[in-house]
């Protein structure tokens, strides 16, 4: 089976390949799942960077569902390329896996409670092994529907926390969704933030299943989905998307 080095992000250094006549199939499908899917995440990370590096966004960044804490590296290192040192990092888990699968996210893809588990010591020995802004770093343990409360509103509030990147990877419409009524009565978002799915196209990319559901209903619920992204006093929401 060939392997390649990995780099410090956990992401392979020799990402494509176009001779496959000497591998076997395993090997194969091995890489094209994993090394060229986080191949488009790396590069979604330095086009959103880019971004709000152009046009002064200062902010936080934010992630819901943190599996393997592979793209909060990749956004420790994308920080590191563009010398945010002012950027702050929370991490959003239940460190658990996810939460009792209702009927509502049964339908098209098979999920169940507990899949997806990174435990928080998991996560942060990840984390210190990669060795970027540990200082800036917290984690925020929980299923959403306990954490994501009144008490954690106000510590970001008090700390004055405004997201440049909210990156949502949650894979459940209920999860999804809770998010998104959270970040809806934050006061997070500013002229410029991106939000960001990792699981856009789950279910089929039914838009009333999802992510794409919960994205639909949190425009709806702050202005009624409005042409400028459904975001209060005309704030400008730059949304980009990831499949998973």
């Amino acid at each position: 089976m060939n392997e390649f080095k990995k780099d410090a992000d956990g992401i392979y250094e020799k990402y494509y390949q176009t001779d496959f006549s000497n591998w076997d199939k395993q090997a194969e499908i091995n890489y094209n799942n994993n090394e060229i899917r986080q191949k488009g995440r790396s590069e979604f990370f330095a086009t959103a960077f880019d971004f709000m590096s152009a046009n002064e966004i200062k902010g936080d960044y934010l992630e819901f569902g943190c599996h393997k804490a592979r793209t909060f590296r990749m956004v420790l290192s994308e920080a590191r390329r563009k010398n945010y040192d002012f950027m702050r990092f929370f991490a959003f888990d239940s460190f658990e896996g996810l939460p009792e699968v209702g009927d509502i996210d049964k339908l098209g893809v098979q999920f169940k409670k507990g899949d997806l588990a990174t435990s928080e010591e998991k996560f942060w020995k990840l984390i210190n092994n990669h060795g970027l802004f540990l200082d800036k770093i917290r984690t925020i343990k929980g299923f959403y529907e306990n954490s994501l409360n009144n008490e954690i509103l106000l510590d970001l509030k008090n700390e004055n926390v405004k997201a440049s990147l909210i990156y949502i990877d949650c894979d459940l419409y209920t999860s999804s969704k809770t998010v998104l009524d959270f970040i809806a009565q934050s006061d997070l978002l500013q002229d410029g933030t991106i939000i960001a799915f990792d699981d856009w196209d789950l279910y089929r990319a039914n838009p009333n299943k999802g992510q794409r559901k919960a994205f639909k209903e949190f425009k709806e619920k702050i202005n009624g989905g409005g042409s400028n992204g459904g975001l209060k006093s005309g704030e400008n929401l730059i949304r980009l998307q990831l499949a998973s």
